[in-house]
């Protein structure tokens, strides 16, 4: 979570701590609060779960991060294995820079998609930050799609084709 947002967090908090209530009406908001809060087992199903999150930021985690073998991260890239050269090439451009990384630092998924929001590190020190990406569940695991993929190795002035 972004400082912005734990800051805007507090600030709710305090504000609605600071109204406080009437304590005449308590059984009556106390019903309206249990119908509010309630949910059916299918919307909680459909619900994002942290999992979700850190599944999906580690999956881009994996994918960009130029010391992780091309095995390790080829079933996370979309038509992964047609993109080994590109991916050699990536990490080729990496060693110019000592090495490139990218930390999630925020996930919003949202069914069967998410979009991660990232820094890039070169040899440990930010580059760039507030970045974003989507990503997409196929089965069980989250897969880079082939256009955020080369969009990313073609910013690093690597060719991203099909070989």
């Amino acid at each position: 979570m972004t400082t912005r947002r734990l800051a805007l967090v507090a600030s709710l908090a305090l504000a609605v701590a600071a109204c406080g209530g009437d304590d005449d009406d308590d059984s009556a908001t106390a019903g309206e609060s249990a119908e509010e809060t309630t949910t059916t087992a299918a919307e909680a199903e459909e619900a994002p779960t942290a999992d979700a999150g850190e599944a999906a930021g580690e999956a881009v985690s994996t994918v960009f991060d130029s010391a992780v073998a091309f095995d390790d991260k080829v079933a996370l890239i979309q038509d992964g294995a047609s993109y080994q050269t590109a991916h050699d090439g990536y990490v080729t451009a990496a060693q110019a820079v000592g090495g490139i990384t990218v930390e999630p630092t925020d996930v919003a998924p949202a069914g069967d998609t998410a979009t991660v929001t990232y820094r890039v590190l070169f040899g440990g020190n930010e580059a760039y930050s507030g970045l974003t990406m989507g990503v997409t569940k196929v089965e069980d695991d989250w897969v880079v799609p082939t256009e955020e993929f080369c969009g990313f190795l073609q910013s690093a002035r690597v060719t991203c084709t099909p070989g």
